[in-house]
């Protein structure tokens, strides 16, 4: 009996050092493998030979991505026909992971003729019978694929044009050769017709001076159809010296 009782207080000398031992650390998290497979890709080509297509490797996690090894098969920068190809992209390390995934890329052919937008009829008028120079704002061109456009007019923007009307055609290329064309008129016409001018009211004024009297009038509305800023002169000119007892 006295032996037990010497082995439990042994054992309650060693509790308080017991409860003073640190709890076990929680067994640490391990992070798997992983990546996000590139986007499929469109490609256009001009005609009907392959097409060098790259892509980037993706970001890889994970703890033992930073030796992670990507490949593509087919590599990036391969020749891709025209139509839809598989590409396999896998990702091991040195933790023995391996991962993988497929995306698609598809090349194809740009056959589609670019869009042109011309600006509307243009019509100058002009003094004589010469040629004038006429200048027209480029027309709007755009292509959904190959994005890359030219456009060329003829005749170009700043020619001279003649009296009477002239065509302008003008046609836009895309980087694959196809084209499209839109055109307007440039109209020139000679101006025969006198401007509108309207005078103002006769005046009468009064004067005690023999010598006669300076009188201002307001200057005469006028408007012409092919001439925005026509001249106006008077004579006698507004703020004149008027004698008396004429009329003008």
């Amino acid at each position: 009996m006295k032996t037990i009782t010497n082995a439990l207080a042994g054992l309650l000398g060693w509790l308080p050092a017991l409860l003073m031992l640190p709890a076990p650390a929680e067994a640490q998290r391990f992070e798997p493998l992983g990546f996000e497979c590139p986007s499929n890709r469109v490609v256009w080509s001009c005609g009907t030979a392959p097409v060098a297509v790259t892509f980037a490797a993706p970001k890889v996690t994970g703890d033992c991505a930073s030796n992670a090894v990507v490949t593509f098969t087919p590599p990036s920068g391969s020749l891709f026909p025209v139509g839809v190809s598989t590409v396999l992209c896998a990702v091991t390390n040195r933790c023995r992971e391996r991962i993988n995934c497929t995306f698609t890329v598809t090349v194809m052919r740009d056959t589609t003729d670019p869009s042109i937008i011309c600006p509307s009829n243009i019509v100058v008028m002009r003094c004589g019978i010469n040629p004038v120079p006429v200048s027209f704002p480029t027309p709007l061109a755009s292509d959904a694929q190959s994005g890359r456009v030219t456009v060329v007019c003829t005749p170009p923007s700043g020619s001279l044009f003649p009296v009477g009307t002239r065509t302008v055609r003008c046609v836009a290329t895309d980087g694959c050769g196809n084209r499209s064309s839109c055109s307007f008129d440039v109209t020139v016409t000679s101006d025969t017709t006198p401007p509108d001018l309207r005078c103002p009211d006769n005046i009468v004024a009064l004067t005690c001076d023999p010598a006669g009297s300076v009188v201002n009038y307001p200057r005469p509305g006028v408007t012409d159809s092919g001439d925005p800023n026509p001249q106006v002169s008077c004579v006698p000119a507004s703020g004149s010296l008027f004698p008396p007892a004429q009329q003008w």
